[in-house]
């Protein structure tokens, strides 16, 4: 996971994604990706503090990065977690293929 080191923690707006990051969170994880699907600004996801995540989160975190990476504009994720790995490796999913930076 990676972010852009070349630009400025101006131009970056962070989602911390909770440590329990499931289906009754959803909601507000969506409600707040959709306020920053605009932003000119590079997103980057923190995934440090996941304990728990279910492909609710993962859903809605490609759908995010899919939709900005069609209107040219960053996406990066930051940290790591057992959890977040773990996640990743059960639905096969690279990390990498997260990350646009």
């Amino acid at each position: 996971m990676s972010s852009n080191a070349n630009t400025p923690a101006s131009e970056r707006r962070t989602v911390l994604l909770p440590a329990n990051s499931g289906i009754a969170e959803g909601p507000a994880l969506k409600q707040e990706l959709l306020g920053l699907l605009e932003s000119d600004a590079l997103v980057v996801v923190d995934v440090s503090d996941i304990q728990r995540v279910d492909t609710v989160t993962l859903q809605l975190l490609f759908a995010f990065r899919r939709d900005r990476t069609a209107k040219g504009r960053a996406t990066a994720f930051s940290g790591d977690s057992g959890a977040w790995q773990r996640a990743c490796t059960i639905l096969n999913l690279h990390v990498d293929s997260l990350t646009h930076s």
